[in-house]
């Protein structure tokens, strides 16, 4: 006798290398944080690797988040032929998340982009990146935590504050339209993809969060609100979480 899943069950994408680091041999790996900020806010986690078996799961999710990585979407699927040569590609891992994107968007599930998938929701719907802030925004803060830290990338501690648009479905979250962030990040959207709009911005102007405006649920914030920087973050998974009632009977 089987018993029906009482809670959300949210897919989490995987990160994928081919060797280096952790092992010699190919290896799939996350950190914690997306698990513990899913099941603080009520889910239940699902991890996905990047492999064709994981769009069968679609049909059961109640909700997807596109994870950050230590890499770079192709500027080819932007239509740019020059690569940046701080741009880092993981084509595995790209074409994989791309085409569950695609599955997911088109059942209306709720999304959730954080830092590199929220740079992948814009770039699957059209929209296109600044490869290199440094090179491309004159005078831009500095958004790569690790460079601003000499130990390190801090995660954990605020890099900068953003402006949150009031009439957004961000601020409906958050309640207010100004809060700290952290940053780990070397590019940044350029031009929106289609149905898209922004809906917060750091102080150099850095678009920090997108929503699909014809969709339940699609939501990318360019920072990594698992960590719990500010007292709003928790808030963005709560409401993630909220919008899957309903999917597939939860």
């Amino acid at each position: 006798m089987t018993t029906k899943i009482q809670k959300p069950l949210i897919g989490i994408t995987l990160d994928y290398r081919q060797s280096g680091d952790y092992s010699a041999y190919p290896w799939f790996a996350l950190s914690h944080r997306y698990v513990c900020a899913v099941e603080e806010a009520g889910g239940i986690p699902l991890l996905l690797a990047p492999t064709p078996a994981t769009l069968e799961a679609v049909d059961h999710l109640h909700g997807i988040i596109f994870t950050g990585g230590d890499f770079d979407i192709d500027p080819a699927r932007y239509g740019v032929s020059m690569c940046h040569p701080k741009v880092k590609i993981n084509a595995h891992r790209t074409n994989s998340e791309m085409a569950l994107f695609e599955k997911v968007f088109a059942k209306k599930i709720p999304i959730l982009g954080i830092c590199g998938g929220h740079q992948l929701m814009n770039v699957a719907l059209g929209g296109s990146l600044n490869q290199h802030i440094e090179d491309d925004i004159a005078n831009s803060l500095v958004h790569e935590s690790n460079t601003a830290h000499p130990k390190g990338a801090q995660r954990h501690e605020p890099s900068h504050t953003i402006k949150i648009a009031p009439d957004s479905t961000l601020f409906n979250i958050l309640q207010v339209t100004e809060t700290a962030v952290n940053s780990s990040h070397h590019q940044c959207i350029k031009e929106l993809g289609k149905g898209i709009i922004a809906t917060a911005w750091a102080e150099d102007g850095i678009i920090e969060a997108i929503e699909v405006v014809d969709h339940p649920f699609c939501l990318g914030v360019q920072w990594h609100p698992e960590y719990h920087v500010s007292p709003q973050d928790p808030q963005i998974f709560k409401a993630f979480l909220k919008a899957t009632q309903g999917i597939h009977g939860a």
